[in-house]
């Protein structure tokens, strides 16, 4: 299950949270996911935090989906995209089989344990068509952390990253590092897109 001290912060701080993060552009690496996609493709924000990005697929004209494991950031993601948005576990996605052409997981996984890691990719592996796309943001580092922000995050190095996503059924098409939202100073970050191979 997803870690409830973590889930307890964003319900907590969610509007201040989804405003700080609304500033925050993620443009450059939305043009390099959906350059691998369909116009009509469904993709899933998981972990959509304030819908920031889900809002920026509708306007691209994507059909997409929220899952947020906080209720209160789930209703502003929703009420800010226009998407719908299902609050849910990343470890426990309320999704099908082959529900979803992409997954986009925008510092999402990195709220997860190293030791369940593989399942939540297996997870995200399952409910993507075959062929289909994944993006990942991760914080570069090593070992675990619980900031004194009651927020927990699971750290990892590029090639180890690498590493459990083909261990885990995708493909690396890109990797960046360095690339993303400087929310915390000193964070290194790697955006990883990957695509499923079964």
């Amino acid at each position: 299950m997803f870690d409830e001290k973590t889930i307890r912060f964003y319900e907590r701080e969610a509007k201040r949270y989804a405003a700080a993060t609304a500033e925050q552009s993620m443009n450059e690496q939305i043009d390099r996911f959906t350059k691998f996609l369909p116009g009509n493709a469904l993709i899933v924000d998981l972990g959509c935090g304030g819908g920031r990005d889900l809002a920026n697929f509708s306007r691209r004209g994507f059909n997409a989906v929220g899952l947020d494991a906080a209720f209160e950031l789930a209703k502003i993601a929703s009420a800010t995209s226009g998407c719908p948005v299902v609050v849910g576990d990343l470890l426990q996605m309320p999704f099908a089989k082959g529900s979803f052409d992409a997954v986009w997981a925008s510092a999402s996984l990195l709220h997860i344990q190293r030791n369940e890691i593989d399942h939540a990719l297996d997870l995200i592996n399952d409910i993507l068509v075959a062929g289909g796309l994944f993006f990942c943001s991760m914080k570069v580092g090593r070992g675990e952390l619980r900031t004194d922000d009651s927020r927990f995050f699971t750290y990892f190095m590029p090639s180890e990253w690498n590493e459990r996503l083909a261990c885990t059924g995708f493909e690396l098409i890109e990797s960046q590092a360095d690339g993303l939202i400087g929310s915390e100073a000193g964070d290194r970050w790697m955006n990883t897109i990957a695509r499923t191979v079964r």
